[in-house]
């Protein structure tokens, strides 16, 4: 109590307005020391010579804001340095063309702009125009509230969660191979072509070597005629040619490790033998004997590529969603706000669907996408429900684009009211005869037909491509199936 007294005494008190800036300002903060201790606004104006409470009042809201705005410009620098850092850490593989990291470079930027508050959902900003603490406060507060948020699918009448979507692959398998199917002529006629070792001619050479005075001489003689000089090479055995042979056959990856193939690699062995002619008194050199062995190896290894290939469709079931729960990253708008392409913001989520299995989605196109959900939405009886597909849903089609192999993933499933599950896509008007559309259509048809004629599918699935003309004039599901193409 001693120091607050010695305190006070230390600022004059001054009845009424001043002009000393630097005793105004060491009362305001008086005031606040008072504030803090407890003091009503009344008496900090009476102990500071203040007019009335309300000067009090005014002094201190204004410190508190001052305070809480430099809290607030803190705490967005850090965020922002976080997003930057983000950013700096996949901008070198999105600048490479990768997808996924492109994808994530634009949801940073675009957190980074909301954080700011300099867009949202279908509005129109000026440069001059700069977001106050309370909308800045307001936006990440509605951030950390959609974050903390889990999204789960809902309920809806005759539809079963989690759903069970078909996934069907297609591969091409050789028939298979057995070394009993070769023709034991076939190989002795190979063997043949082996029969003449043609190895480098062997002549007798003398060498001899002597040191005198002069140094080291060595003397190379041509004894050919003298028959006290003998030339060799070593050869292989008769029974490590027929083993090596063997044993090479079966180490092939077309050849299964059973008796039978074993007794066939060895009829297959001896009769490659026969025809190079190698017995036991006429073995073979040890590269020359490799040399045979590759051969045979790689003659039948063309037989087994030669025999007929075949598509193979395997078609296996996946759970969605699994697991069900999701995290939206941005405050969702209201889709009934948005009437017109102007209002659209591509990729922004929408809340407010009432047959979707997910209450909030985001699109990528107006007059296709949007449209298109909207119409699911409003059709009353017919559909069950209806869910935006994106690449967490697993529906993804092959299909052949010019020499390679490429992933359709369709825009929506749609649950009708008989219980077809269908594959829908919108495009646009110019789009509808572009080649690489015509290639989703038709394989998405064959898609769908390959699941229906399966036994281990339960569910009936049809597939629908809709131009944005048919969606904008099509009331209802009934009117977008008469007029849209659908196969099934």
């Amino acid at each position: 109590m001693t120091a607050q007294i010695a305190e006070t005494a230390v600022l004059p008190r001054v009845n009424g307005r001043h002009r000393d800036r630097a005793l105004a300002s060491a009362r305001q903060c008086r005031a606040i020391q008072l504030k803090l201790q407890g003091l009503t606004y009344q008496q900090i104006a009476d102990e500071l010579g203040y007019t009335s409470r309300g000067t009090v009042y005014k002094i201190i809201k204004t410190a508190q804001a001052d305070q809480l705005t430099g809290a607030v410009e803190e705490h967005l620098d850090i965020e922002v340095s976080r997003l930057n850092a983000l950013q700096a850490a996949v901008w070198p593989a999105a600048m490479s063309g990768d997808l996924r990291a492109l994808v994530v470079a634009a949801r940073i930027i675009d957190a980074r702009c909301r954080l700011l508050g300099l867009i949202g959902p279908a509005t129109k900003r000026t440069a001059c125009q700069q977001p106050t603490v309370d909308a800045r406060l307001a936006a990440a507060a509605a951030t950390s509230e959609t974050l903390n948020t889990v999204v789960v699918p809902r309920q809806h009448p005759g539809v079963a969660l989690p759903l069970f979507i078909p996934r069907v692959t297609v591969r091409m398998v050789r028939d298979p191979f057995s070394l009993a199917q070769v023709g034991v002529l076939d190989v002795e006629a190979l063997g043949r072509k082996f029969s003449s070792d043609n190895a480098p001619t062997l002549t007798r050479k003398a060498i001899e070597a002597y040191r005198d005075d002069e140094g080291v001489h060595v003397d190379i003689q041509d004894r050919s005629d003298d028959a006290s000089v003998l030339a060799s090479q070593t050869r292989m055995p008769f029974d490590t040619i027929e083993g090596d042979l063997v044993s090479r056959l079966m180490a092939s990856n077309a050849v299964a490790a059973t008796t039978t193939e074993m007794n066939a690699a060895t009829r297959i062995a001896r009769a490659f033998l026969l025809g190079a002619q190698v017995t036991e008194q006429t073995p073979w050199r040890p590269e020359h004997g490799r040399l045979a062995s590759t051969a045979l190896v790689e003659w039948l290894g063309g037989k087994q590529t030669a025999s007929p290939r075949g598509e193979v469709t395997e078609i296996t079931h996946v759970k969605w969603p699994d697991l069900p729960e999701m995290h939206n990253g941005t405050p969702p708008a209201d889709r009934h706000k948005i009437t017109r392409s102007a209002e659209f913001t591509v990729g922004y989520p929408y809340k407010g669907w009432s047959r979707g299995l997910y209450d909030t989605c985001s699109f990528d196109a107006y007059s296709t996408e949007f449209r298109l959900a909207a119409l699911l939405d409003n059709s009353g009886r017919g559909i069950r429900a209806w869910v935006r597909l994106t690449r967490k849903v697993p529906l993804a089609i092959a299909y052949l684009s010019g020499a390679g192999t490429r992933t359709y993933y369709p825009d929506f499933i749609v649950i009708d009211e008989p219980g077809t599950y269908w594959i829908v896509e919108g495009k646009r008007d110019d789009e509808m005869r572009d080649d690489v559309v015509l290639a989703k259509r038709d394989t998405a048809a064959a898609w769908v037909k390959t699941v229906n004629t399966s036994g281990d599918v339960q569910d009936t699935w049809g597939y629908l491509l809709a131009s944005e003309a048919v969606i904008k004039d099509a009331a209802n599901w009934t009117s977008l199936r008469a007029a849209a193409q659908t196969f099934r």
